[in-house]
């Protein structure tokens, strides 16, 4: 899509990455270092604020600038348009939410973490649900017409009619977040070429051997690895860790695999429905 030729593409980036290659102008974006910002983490109820360390590298730019440049350049007039960093995090301070009671505006200022309003036992009065439990089978879901037991059988890869039998997950790897630190050449040259790990009974059906080029396809795409033969994984599932840059890996990257399907509940991504093949990767 980004490569169309009657797309103007925009990209504001900290790095060079695959999707820059696509973009007609690139602006230089500020780092976490650079800017006033709320943050909160996975695991905890905390939040904390931070504060620029560095000054503005060169030419970057927050997005908060570049989007209120842009409506300024479009005459929008809304307030949101003008105000500061600080004021947006005091603005959302004030927002009426029970988890926000009792945020001391100071104390973030200062640094410190904060805990947000929420009880150590949130379920601790049941969960919202009509049974006030965990339902394994949720009638609910079975009276919208959601049923996620057709004919007591999971359907895994809905659009690809479950044609495979190997599911596919991609975990982050240890050096990578997702397909962030693609761009640090140490790390690049640590992990080497992107593997996936395949348990020996299922290599062994395939006449796939350990460090052998493997061709992982399905209706949708295939993608390239060297396997990794080990128990570490189940039979029937593949894994391969982290995301790497298409550019960066022989043939195309893991996400030509990928439904685009949206899921029947919260119409997100389906995108761990995948089920794959793999074979050795012709000569």
């Amino acid at each position: 899509g980004l490569d169309r030729e009657d797309l103007f593409v925009v990209v504001q980036e900290m790095f060079h990455t695959d999707t820059t290659n696509y973009a007609d102008i690139v602006l230089p974006g500020a780092s976490f270092l650079e800017v006033t910002d709320l943050y909160r983490a996975y695991g905890h109820n905390y939040i904390q604020m931070a504060q620029p360390v560095i000054p503005r590298v060169g030419q970057s730019r927050s997005t908060l600038a570049i989007f209120q440049d842009l409506a300024a350049r479009l005459s929008f007039k809304n307030k949101v348009f003008s105000l500061g960093e600080m004021d947006f995090i005091e603005n959302f301070l004030v927002e009426d939410s029970p988890y926000l009671e009792g945020v001391d505006f100071e104390m973030l200022k200062s640094g410190k973490p904060v805990r947000l309003n929420i009880p150590s036992n949130p379920y601790a009065d049941g969960f919202a649900t009509p049974s006030g439990k965990v339902e394994f089978y949720s009638q609910t879901m079975a009276d919208q017409g959601l049923d996620p037991l057709p004919d007591g059988q999971v359907l895994r890869d809905p659009d690809g009619g479950d044609k495979y039998c190997l599911e596919f997950i991609t975990p982050p790897h240890h050096f990578f977040l997702n397909s962030a630190f693609n761009e640090i050449d140490a790390l690049r040259e640590k992990v080497g070429q992107a593997r996936v790990m395949i348990h020996p009974e299922t290599a062994g059906t395939r006449g796939i051997a350990d460090g052998d080029p493997v061709r992982v396809f399905n209706d949708r795409g295939e993608a390239s690895f060297l396997a990794h033969v080990t128990y570490d994984t189940q039979i029937g599932l593949l894994v391969a860790e982290g995301l790497h840059w298409p550019s960066l890996s022989p043939g195309s990257g893991v996400n030509q695999l990928t439904s685009q399907r949206l899921t029947d509940m919260g119409k997100t991504c389906a995108f761990h429905c995948n089920l794959v093949e793999v074979q050795p990767q012709a000569n």
